[in-house]
């Protein structure tokens, strides 16, 4: 009997062993397609934001052009309206000096 215990708890060390190997390689493979598929999303991410920055930055310069533009179409309406003023052709124009 003391040999055929002996064999039982080898076996079941062994047992023992083979469930822990194949879990760590499970947990290692798993862990390793995580860690690319995070990597792959960082790189999406990454791509997006700098189109995101690029995007603000010419939508901050359209604004400006956009209120330039306004701007001077005001100035232009406040002129013809309230004081009587119109733009001048070229004929028009006389430089004295």
């Amino acid at each position: 009997m003391g040999v055929l215990g002996s064999r039982k708890k080898r076996k079941r060390v062994n047992r023992t062993l083979i469930i822990y190997w194949v879990l760590s390689a499970l947990f290692f493979v798993i862990f390793s397609l995580l860690n690319s598929f995070c990597g792959s999303l960082k790189g999406e991410l990454i791509s997006k934001l700098e189109i995101e920055k690029n995007l603000s930055f010419e939508n901050e310069q359209l604004r400006t052009e956009i209120a330039t533009i306004t701007r001077e179409r005001f100035l232009t309406l406040v002129a013809q309206e309230r004081l009587g003023l119109k733009k001048a052709k070229e004929e028009d124009v006389y430089v004295v000096r």
